[in-house]
C-alpha cells in the first residue's frame, strides 16, 4: 500500500466514518421524532448519543475522532435549523430545534466525561484534543444561535420590542405565577433559556482563564447581558430587562459552578489532588 491509499484509508477510517456515523444517528433521532411526534422523543436522544460514542470511543481507542462524529449529528441538526428558518420562520419547532442541538451535543461530551473519569488513564487516548475540537465544534453552532435567540427571536413581535423594566425579579415572579397558568410551557421555556443560553459563557471562562481573578470573570459574566439588553433596547430588537441580567448572569454563575464541580471530582476518582480534567 503506498503512502496516498494509506491517507486515503485513514482519513476514511478516522473523519468520514465518523461523521457517517453521526449523520445516520441523526436520521434515526429524526424518525422516532416524527414517529412519536411528541416532545417526549427528544428524552431518547440521548441515549443514542451516549450508545454511539461509548462503541466508538471503544473501538478507536481515542476520544478525538469524537469530534467527527459530533460534526455529523450537529451539523445534520445545524442543517434542519437552518431549513426552518429559511422556509419556516415563525414555528415553534426551530426553537424544539435549538434544544435538541444542545441536548446531543451535551449528551455526547457528557459520555466522553464519563468515560475520562472511570476509565484508566492511558485506555483512552487523546482527551484534550477532543475538547478543544468539541469546543471549537460548539462555538461553530452555539453563537449564531446564541446572536440569534438574542437579537433576532422576537423581532416581528412588536409588543417583545418595546419597553423597559428595572424591578428586579418583577418578570422573573411574572413568568413563575405563568407556569401554573395556560401559558405554563412559554413561562417555563422562558426562564430556562435565559439561564442556559448563558451556561456556556460561565463554563469556558472558567476553563480558558480560570487562573484569573474570579472576580474579573463574574464582572465580565454580568457585563456581558447588560450590553446585550442596552443593543435589544437602542436597536427595538427586545426590551430592557433587569430579569435577564439577573438570569443571565446567574447562568454564567451556574457554569462555573459546573467546571469546579467536575474537576473537584476527577481529583477524587483519580486520589489526585492535582488532576486535572479539562486541558491540563
Amino acid at each position: 500500500m503506498n503512502s496516498g491509499e494509506y491517507m486515503t484509508k485513514e482519513v476514511t477510517r478516522n473523519t468520514i466514518m465518523p461523521v457517517f456515523i453521526g449523520i445516520v444517528l441523526f436520521a434515526i433521532e429524526l424518525l422516532i421524532a416524527l414517529k412519536l411526534q411528541s416532545i417526549k422523543s427528544v428524552f431518547i436522544f440521548p441515549v443514542i448519543d451516549w450508545i454511539g460514542t461509548y462503541y466508538i470511543v471503544k473501538f478507536y481507542s481515542r476520544f478525538d475522532v469524537i469530534g467527527w462524529f459530533q460534526i455529523g449529528i450537529c451539523g445534520s441538526n445545524m442543517l434542519c435549523i437552518t431549513l426552518m428558518l429559511l422556509l419556516l420562520p415563525r414555528t415553534p419547532l426551530v426553537f424544539i430545534a435549538m434544544v435538541v442541538l444542545f441536548i446531543n451535543w451535551l449528551a455526547i461530551t457528557g459520555a466522553c466525561i464519563m468515560m475520562k473519569f472511570f476509565a484508566r488513564e492511558d485506555k483512552y487516548l487523546d482527551f484534550n484534543r477532543f475538547f478543544r475540537f468539541n469546543s471549537f465544534i460548539f462555538g461553530l453552532f452555539y453563537l449564531p444561535l446564541l446572536f440569534y435567540a438574542l437579537f433576532f427571536k422576537e423581532i416581528n413581535n412588536r409588543a417583545a420590542t418595546e419597553g423597559i423594566n428595572l424591578v428586579p425579579f418583577s418578570t422573573i415572579m411574572s413568568n413563575i405565577t405563568g407556569i401554573t397558568h395556560v401559558h405554563s410551557g412559554a413561562a417555563f421555556m422562558n426562564i430556562l433559556a435565559n439561564i442556559f443560553l448563558f451556561v456556556p459563557l460561565g463554563f469556558y471562562s472558567e476553563v480558558l482563564w480560570g487562573k484569573r481573578k474570579v472576580k474579573i470573570r463574574i464582572a465580565i459574566l454580568v457585563l456581558i447581558p447588560i450590553i446585550v439588553e442596552l443593543v435589544q433596547f437602542a436597536f427595538s430588537l427586545g426590551i430592557f430587562d433587569v430579569d435577564d441580567i439577573i438570569l443571565n448572569a446567574f447562568g454564567g454563575l451556574l457554569g462555573i459552578l459546573v467546571i469546579k464541580v467536575l474537576e473537584k471530582s476527577y481529583c477524587i476518582v483519580k486520589k489526585d489532588d492535582t488532576a486535572r480534567l479539562f486541558l491540563n
